[in-house]
């Protein structure tokens, strides 16, 4: 039903009444709409804050553990709201890598200095040092206030590093990870045995252990011989890979009272059998690599075998 508005005006006034109440009219409706709209507009922007920070704390973990390895996903949950951001930071800074600079100022620390400065130090789980780094450009006094930080690491990864300059002065910088850490990844290591198991004796809690070439044949180590701390557990996975110094497995089960892997990975590896026998009982997985190509242009394949 459509209703009609009749205004009965003198003519004398020219309509001038009528014409004032129909715009009076016309304007408190159209008030009325707009406030209408951004009432909406908030009761719709509530309902999505409600959605997303409404949620259980551990139904946000588990949702960002999901999308993890995706980093702009990550960028994109951390800014829905608060819940989700606190959710999100331990993901987002999971990872640290630390790589030689040409600009030797800074000597490769800018990493742990941006995040020292928003706090974020605390999240790192996982640390990667690369390219032969010389000691005295990250293992210095302001290094020192940085790794004294990061007390959550888990796993060390390690790229061609002297184990002589290194080792007499790693213990104070490496000492807030030794309770924590888990896996330990020497990548292309320079130097003798007895310096590669006196940094394995710094982490009595180490499971994992990844060791990538370096190591030639048994060789004294210059100066005093270091005796390692501890003897670390070693209990988890064993990857080997172009290696052939079977006296440092020996050494190393002598260190850690017999090996007991449960999973090993070994591509072009000399002792082999001794790793078998000494973890017959408590292998699990064995994953195998071939020391030559099949053929050529055939990609190299490899065998697990479940035990």
């Amino acid at each position: 039903m459509t209703r009609f508005l009749c205004y009965n005006v003198s003519p004398d006034r020219h309509n001038s009444k009528g014409i004032e109440l129909l715009r009076s009219i016309v304007w408190y409706r159209s008030k009325a709409k707009i406030r209408n709209i951004f009432k909406r507009d908030r009761s719709e922007t509530s309902t999505s804050r409600l959605y997303s920070g409404g949620l259980p704390l551990e139904l946000v973990e588990m949702i960002i553990a999901h999308v993890e390895p995706d980093t702009q996903t990550l960028k994109a949950c951390s800014g829905t709201c608060r819940s989700w951001y606190i959710a999100t930071l331990p993901h987002l800074h999971h990872t640290l890598s630390l790589r030689r600079k040409e600009d030797r100022a800074h000597g490769g620390l800018m990493p742990l200095q941006r995040l020292d400065k928003i706090r974020l130090l605390p999240f790192v789980k996982r640390l990667h040092i690369w390219h032969c780094f010389l000691p005295s450009e990250i293992f210095n006094a302001q290094g020192l206030a940085y790794f004294s930080a990061l007390t959550n690491i888990q796993e060390l990864e390690l790229e061609s590093l002297d184990l002589r300059s290194f080792i007499p002065q790693v213990q104070p910088y490496l000492g807030p990870f030794m309770p924590r850490l888990r896996s330990l990844a020497l990548i292309r290591p320079n130097g003798p045995h007895q310096l590669v198991l006196y940094l394995l004796g710094l982490f009595p809690n180490l499971d994992d252990f990844k060791l990538v070439g370096g190591l030639g044949q048994r060789s004294a180590p210059l100066g005093p011989p270091l005796v390692p701390q501890s003897a670390p557990l070693l209990r988890g996975q064993l990857t080997l890979a172009l290696f052939s110094a079977e006296d440092f497995l020996r050494d190393l089960s002598r260190l850690s009272g017999g090996l007991r892997f449960h999973y090993m990975d070994l591509f072009e590896v000399e002792g082999s059998r001794f790793l078998l026998d000494s973890c017959a009982e408590t292998l699990e997985t064995l994953r195998v690599h071939p020391t030559r190509w099949i053929g050529k242009g055939c990609p190299p394949r490899s065998w697990s075998l479940l035990l």
